[in-house]
C-alpha cells in the first residue's frame, strides 16, 4: 500500500492487493522535469513526444486538474520503469518485474482529487481506455479509490491477467473467495470481495468485473452507494481521489493508459 503527499496535503495510503503493503510520496514536479538518466532501462523512448518522462520511483507529472505518478513502491530499487506522459491521462510505462510471488510491484496511476462526502456527491462516473500487454505479465487493471483517512480501500478491477487475485477474508483452491457474486452495480457485472486488518484496522473492498474490458464507463457513485446501503460495511465516508492505472507484479513489455476522465458534482 501507499502513503502520498500530494499538494501541501500528507496522508497515509494503504495499497491492499495480493497482500502488499509499502510507502510511496507524491509531490508537485514541475512540467517537462525528469527525475533520473534511466540507461538501466532497455527501452527506447522518443523523448520530443512526450511532455515529461521519469523513471524514478515517485516520477510523477500534474496538469489540468488531474495527476499521474509511476508508484513503483514495491519494486525495492529506482530505475526499473519508465513513465512516458503525453498529458496527466494519457500515458504509457514500460518496465521489467521479476517473475514470482503474488505481490504488487508497481502501480502506475493517474488521480483526480475529490475530496467530499459520499453522501455529499451527486454524480461521480468515470471513462477510461486502456491496453497492455497481451501474455507475459500479472497484474490488474484497476480502479483505487480512498475513503475516510485511508480506512477504507475501494478497488474496482477493469481487468486482470494470469489469475492475479484480490486480497479477501478467504481462499480455496481456485483462489480468493468473494463475498458477493454476479453483482450488476455502476454500469458492470462484479464478484466482491472483503478484506478486515485486525492489526490496522485498515478495509478493503475488490469489485472485479467477470470478465475483462478495456474501455467504459463505471458510475462510481453507485458502487459506492452499494457497499453503503447492502452489505453496510461503512457510513458516510470521506473521499480523498479517483486513481486508475495498473497493477503490476511480475512481467515485461508497456503498458498504456489511452485516456482517463472524472466527472463528479
Amino acid at each position: 500500500m501507499k502513503t502520498k503527499l500530494m499538494i501541501g496535503a500528507i496522508s497515509t495510503l494503504l495499497f491492499a492487493a495480493c497482500q502488499k503493503e509499502a510507502v510511496s510520496t507524491k509531490t508537485t514536479v514541475p512540467s517537462g522535469a525528469d527525475f533520473t538518466n534511466s540507461s538501466s532501462l532497455d527501452f527506447t523512448t522518443s523523448a520530443a513526444s512526450y511532455v515529461f518522462t521519469g523513471t524514478d520511483n515517485w516520477a510523477q507529472y500534474v496538469s489540468g486538474g488531474y495527476g499521474v505518478i509511476n508508484d513503483a513502491w514495491g519494486t525495492g530499487t529506482n530505475n526499473t520503469e519508465r513513465l512516458n506522459v503525453w498529458s496527466s491521462t494519457s500515458w504509457n510505462v514500460q518496465t521489467t518485474q521479476p517473475q514470482g510471488g503474488s505481490a504488487v510491484k508497481t502501480y502506475p496511476h493517474s488521480w483526480k482529487d475529490v475530496n467530499k462526502n459520499i453522501g455529499s456527491i451527486n454524480n461521480l462516473t468515470s471513462n477510461f481506455d486502456y491496453s497492455v500487454p497481451g501474455s507475459g505479465w500479472a497484474g490488474d487493471m484497476s480502479y483505487d479509490i480512498w475513503l475516510t483517512n485511508k480506512k477504507y480501500e475501494v478497488m474496482i478491477w477493469m481487468g486482470r491477467q494470469n489469475g492475479f487475485n484480490p486480497i479477501c477474508d478467504n481462499y480455496d483452491a481456485h483462489g480468493a473467495v468473494p463475498s458477493y457474486t454476479n453483482v450488476n452495480v455502476g454500469g458492470h457485472t462484479f464478484n466482491v470481495y472483503h478484506k478486515f486488518n485486525s492489526s490496522s484496522g485498515k478495509y478493503v473492498f475488490s469489485f472485479l468485473r467477470t470478465s475483462n474490458t478495456s474501455k467504459g464507463s463505471v458510475n462510481i457513485k453507485d458502487v459506492l452507494n452499494w457497499i453503503r446501503n447492502t452489505p453496510r460495511w461503512y457510513g458516510n465516508e470521506y473521499l480523498a481521489d479517483v486513481e486508475f492505472g495498473f497493477e503490476i507484479g511480475w512481467g515485461s513489455g508497456q503498458w498504456n493508459l489511452n485516456s482517463f476522465s472524472v466527472t463528479s458534482n
